[in-house]
């Protein structure tokens, strides 16, 4: 499943802060400590996962930690694109 800004923000403010994104002065939500192990039971399941695929997502049940890693590692590759694409936010 592809990743998002659970904190709505957006820009360069955002771009190497919060919670998923490496930041080591902020710990992962106790709240999403709590939901993760019922998440991944979710995607376990079949018809939840038919319906994520539907909507063009790709459910993975991963751990807080292995979702922050994914964010870093798609932040750093994305990074990349955009800086050798001169890609510039209107």
């Amino acid at each position: 499943m592809a990743g998002f800004c659970p904190s709505g923000r957006l820009g360069s403010s955002a771009r190497n802060s919060g919670p998923y994104t490496g930041s080591r002065s902020r710990k992962i939500p106790t709240a999403l400590m709590t939901a993760q192990p019922t998440i991944a039971k979710a995607f376990g399941n079949a018809a939840v996962r038919e319906r994520f695929f539907e909507l063009g997502a790709e459910p993975q049940a991963m751990s807080p930690d292995e979702f922050a890693r994914f964010l870093r590692d798609t932040h750093a590759k994305l990074g990349k694109v955009i800086a050798a694409a001169n890609i510039k936010v209107d």
